[in-house]
């Protein structure tokens, strides 16, 4: 054979070593974004939508297989592996989960720096008969019986209760002695007196139920049920409600739940005096986007009769003539009235009753 035909004998057989590589190669994965669509690997998906920091369960979630590019870079890809454990964000059903947002489920993931979690303790009416749900915002009124008065300051220095008979002689001296003849008078407040204020005394009568928005806009992070309770990761755990569904017996108290709270410093002070036996307190619910600050006066007796607002109808003063002047006196004791309010000519102002 002719040298150049051996030339042409070698260079097909190269051509043809050449070609084959090429297919090898293809078959080895030349074919790209196809041959890696076509690869397929497991994800987790929730199966419902779940709250963020809620300990996730089996049944909240599904194992399923989808191309290798439709997976998150940092897919979950077993569910057993986080079953017990939560999520940072929010799950909608259908959404895959990535390793990077799995955390260890506790109240403590779910407060705002700068803000703490306290429990207040809530009836029915407060819960709204189970109507407040987690992330509610709410606003707590305050209510409590008290006795205010004030302190005025009298000329020798001293300073009396306004309610407070005060005493004089008729010489004026301002001291009484043994002998000497006593009057009575009322005294009324002054502005800038001194303010006192009782919550316990003898006579009920003078006190005055008082009531007063103390905190608004504040964010429950769980609502606890009556009788429910919680491992330390938020997972709940058996009921301690009795058998008989949480009913009470009579003259025993209804269970409460518990609104756990989101509250700064201050405002936690704030829920721990509401807690005093002798207050009560209310919780009412604001409107998803409502964070307004309110402004009001709160509400006493005296500002219910004295208010613009309001102009509660009281009883008017009337004249009340005595038969016999002499006898006026004791008749006004009768009625209530000090001795020394009766007019020498036998008349007196009262209430009517």
């Amino acid at each position: 054979m002719r040298s150049g035909g051996k030339l042409f004998v070698f260079a097909g057989v190269g051509l043809a070593l050449v070609a084959v590589a090429l297919f090898v190669v293809a078959l080895r994965g030349g074919g790209g974004a196809a041959d890696k669509k076509a690869a397929k690997v497991t994800v987790v998906e929730a199966v419902i939508d779940i709250p963020a920091h809620t300990p996730l369960g089996m049944d909240d979630l599904v194992e399923r297989q989808v191309d290798q590019a439709d997976a998150p870079a940092d897919a979950v890809a077993s569910k057993t592996a986080i079953l017990g454990k939560a999520y940072q964000d929010v799950l909608v059903k259908g959404q895959r989960l990535s390793n990077a947002l799995i955390e260890e489920p506790g109240l403590r993931n779910d407060i705002e720096n700068g803000y703490r979690a306290m429990a207040l303790p809530v009836d029915e009416v407060s819960a709204l008969s189970g109507l407040v749900a987690n992330d509610d915002r709410v606003d707590i009124v305050f209510s409590a019986s008290v006795n205010i008065e004030r302190y005025l300051p009298m000329p020798n220095g001293v300073s009396i209760l306004e309610d407070d008979l005060f005493q004089f002689n008729t010489t004026g001296t301002g001291l009484v002695g043994p002998t000497d003849e006593v009057a009575q008078h009322d005294l009324p407040g002054a502005p800038g007196s001194t303010i006192a204020i009782q919550t316990d005394i003898g006579d009920a009568r003078k006190l005055e139920p008082v009531a007063k928005v103390l905190l608004e806009d504040v964010r429950v992070l769980r609502v606890v049920r009556p009788g429910q309770s919680f491992s330390s990761n938020g997972v709940p755990v058996e009921s301690v409600i009795d058998a008989a569904g949480g009913t009470t017996t009579e003259g025993s108290e209804a269970p409460k739940g518990q609104l756990i709270l989101e509250v700064n410093a201050q405002q936690a002070e704030i829920v721990r005096f509401l807690q005093d036996p002798k207050n009560s307190y209310q919780v009412i619910v604001r409107g998803k986007d409502d964070h307004e600050k309110a402004s009001t006066t709160g509400v006493t007796f005296g500002i219910l009769v004295d208010g613009e607002d309001h102009q509660l109808e009281v009883p008017q003063p009337v004249q009340v003539q005595f038969e016999n002047p002499s006898a006026g006196a004791a008749q006004a004791a009768a009625a209530g009235e000090p001795a020394a309010s009766v007019p020498s000519d036998g008349t007196a102002q009262i209430r009517e009753p």
